[in-house]
């Protein structure tokens, strides 16, 4: 048995010389590969190609949080209420808990983001807010308001930092035309894998 990490996926091998077939499975929020081959070229373009069910097989694992265990950017935090003070000094219950810190990370996160890119882009909301959303990660109207779901937290702080470029550039251009990908391209070289890897993440 073999580990690699592919982009932010944990990948783990396991050779059976006498397996005719690959097979590939969820497993501990890791992605298993059964395999008679050995060679690390054919696990790369293994998972490529089952990348979309890969991310909505984790995306359903993750749907639960519980007291013990919380989705900090992408990962799994064990026992969360070790961090209760960083909140409020009386209990919260789980849900409680979970919205309040999310939405503290999400704030630290945002605020950092935004900070250097609305310079860089010379683009500012006219306001920001956050606010638990079931549809949208963000969002920008016409009067340059800038809304950011509270639960933004639960991704990788890469795909944070794309939202926020995301949403500045819609001050700019409100669509998602040709131009407006070019425009955030500018700033997120790699804004075509980052809004690939985007996509596979449903809000919870």
């Amino acid at each position: 048995m073999s580990t690699f990490k592919h982009k932010d996926l944990n990948v783990v091998i396991h050779v059976k010389a006498r397996q005719k077939h690959s097979y590939l499975r969820i497993k501990d929020k890791s992605v298993h590969i059964s395999t008679p081959y050995k060679r690390h070229a054919f696990y790369i373009e293994f998972i490529e190609s089952r990348l979309e069910w890969i991310y909505e097989q984790l995306q359903t694992s993750l749907h639960v949080e519980t007291t013990s265990e919380i989705i900090l950017y992408g990962n799994i935090v064990k026992n969360p209420q070790t961090l209760q003070n960083n909140i409020d000094k009386k209990p919260l219950k789980a849900e409680s808990f979970q919205d309040a810190f999310h939405k503290q990370e999400t704030i630290l996160h945002v605020e950092k983001f935004y900070a250097r890119y609305s310079i860089q882009m010379n683009l500012f909301g006219s306001t920001i807010s956050y606010r638990k959303m079931k549809r949208r990660w963000g969002s920008c109207n016409s009067k340059a308001e800038l809304t950011f779901n509270s639960l933004l937290s639960r991704l990788p702080v890469e795909l944070i930092e794309y939202v926020v470029v995301h949403e500045l550039a819609h001050l700019k251009h409100m669509n998602h035309s040709k131009a407006f990908h070019l425009h955030v391209k500018r700033y997120l070289s790699n804004e075509k894998e980052l809004r690939a890897r985007f996509n596979n993440y449903n809000i919870l």
